[in-house]
């Protein structure tokens, strides 16, 4: 390799990959490769004032895979001392944020590997500049935004990504210089190029129909528990401040929810207007943690329910972990899961999470969980869907130990929270009516999906994407 080959990018985004180092070299000597720096230029995300007025405003983490998601609404005069819209505002009040110009792509610069690209269609958002923004060159944003999503474009993300003691970042001048796309990007004919446009524009129409699930749940609990129009709290409480010392020299909230917390206080006192029960009355069992595994095998009959299969708030069964037979028998009695299960992330930045474990999978379950056993699948999918309203969630939240550690509550403390009683309101019709919705979602997702396939495959096969593929593929071979 010749030595000017180093002058393409900086060492410290190549010293923990070495076959970046052998890919870029044959990318550069390529006549089918590009630098990305060829369709587009990155640049930091320019500072803006904060507006005088109420606006929202994007975290990375507050959009989806396809940079769709639900931003923070943030009115100084509504914000509660404490919340999760006051430490958004202190970083805002410290400069970060932004605006990202209609036209652009918003890339993370922590995390990019995550895919979370966001196509910038207005102005009305503002955006934490922990994104950079890619201005298209020669091309529309539509294309900028389907190479980037496209497997070949994240997989050399992120080789680039740095790795020091948090988590991966990026540069502008990483992301540019060492990324490489297909030449005949340069010379595709304007028909070619409409083809990848309209397809990403009916991705972001589907999109659009979609509606976020926590706003269904809502919508149709809110509806069946408050017939007169009344509405339920729909702020969601994240962190909530309060002085323990006022309750006592202990730093946790064993005692009761009741007193402990005034964010608490507030919104049971809005449950409390509904006929309601204790969440263990509904329970055959105990809510109980799990348990951590002994070890893993490569392949078994028997899993470990983990974190990773419910990151979505859906079972991922690609994501359980398979564990020995012998463990599984060992452990069943006490910590197996059955259909119509429930659990509950216990403690971390998915504290909060839910699953409803539909599907006949032997399984033991993680002891970052809490499993709810309910008296039947019917009830176990009634707890799950107002366990995910924004009024249980916020309840969660401002009830959550600070400790040293990670955030965490008891199952104690869960076991006595109210639940709507089901019995009154109706919870079948509550469940059939919040299925169908999702059911609408579904499709939309699928089809969505398939439109990402229909996307990738057109690159391949037409914009060169397979072939540049093929040529690092055989690379990492030959090594």
């Amino acid at each position: 390799m010749q030595l000017k080959t180093f002058k393409l990018i900086r060492d410290t985004s190549i010293r923990f990959d070495p076959r970046l180092i052998m890919q870029v070299a044959l990318a550069h000597n390529s006549t089918n490769a590009v630098p990305l720096h060829a369709i587009c230029y990155a640049r930091e995300l320019d500072r803006a004032l904060k507006p005088n007025d109420a606006f929202s405003y994007c975290e990375i983490g507050s959009v989806d895979m396809f940079g769709v998601g639900e931003p923070f609404w943030l009115d100084e005069d509504e914000i509660e001392p404490g919340s999760e819209e006051e430490r958004v505002l202190k970083k805002i009040e410290k400069g970060d944020i932004g605006v990202g110009k209609p036209g652009t792509i918003l890339v993370p610069k922590v995390r990019p590997y995550l895919g979370k690209f966001v196509l910038v269609t207005g102005s009305e958002t503002y955006y934490t500049r922990a994104f950079l923004e890619l201005h298209p060159k020669g091309i529309k944003p539509e294309t900028l935004y389907a190479c980037l999503k496209h497997p070949l474009v994240l997989e050399q993300i992120y080789r680039v990504c740095t790795i020091g003691k948090g988590y991966p970042t990026i540069t502008p001048f990483d992301l540019t210089r060492a990324v490489y796309v297909p030449a005949v990007l340069l010379t595709s004919n304007p028909e070619q190029l409409h083809v990848v446009n309209d397809k990403v524009g009916q991705i972001f129409n589907h999109l659009s129909e979609m509606v976020p699930e926590r706003s269904l749940i809502d919508q149709i609990i809110n509806k069946a528990l408050d017939p007169n129009g009344e509405r339920f709290c729909t702020t969601p409480i994240k962190k909530y401040s309060w002085k323990h010392s006022q309750i006592g020299l202990s730093h946790d909230i064993r005692f009761s929810p009741h007193f402990v917390n005034p964010a608490s206080r507030k919104l049971l006192a809005q449950i409390r207007r509904l006929k309601h029960v204790p969440l263990s009355k509904l329970c055959s069992a105990p809510i109980i943690l799990g348990i951590s595994p002994d070890t893993f095998v490569p392949t078994s009959d028997f899993y470990y329910l983990g974190s990773r299969a419910m990151s979505t708030e859906r079972l991922d069964e690609k994501k359980l972990d398979p564990i020995p037979k012998e463990f599984y028998e060992r452990n069943k009695a006490n910590h197996g899961v059955q259909r119509g299960d429930v659990f509950f992330r216990r403690s971390g930045a998915s504290l909060g999470k839910i699953l409803y474990y539909d599907s006949d999978i032997p399984c033991v379950f993680s002891d970052f969980m809490m499993r709810i056993r309910p008296l039947d699948p019917v009830i176990g999918k009634y707890l799950a869907y107002w366990m995910r309203t924004t009024i249980f969630q916020s309840l969660i939240h401002s009830n959550k130990v600070l400790g040293k550690g990670l955030q965490n509550i008891y199952p104690y403390l869960v076991s006595t929270m109210p639940v709507p009683c089901p019995y009154t309101y109706d919870y079948k019709r509550i469940v059939e009516n919040i299925d169908r919705l999702f059911l609408i979602n579904e499709e939309l997702r699928r089809s969505t999906m398939d439109q990402v396939g229909q996307i990738q495959t057109y690159l391949d096969n037409e914009m060169g994407f397979a072939k540049l593929k093929d040529e690092f593929d055989a690379l990492v071979k030959f090594q």
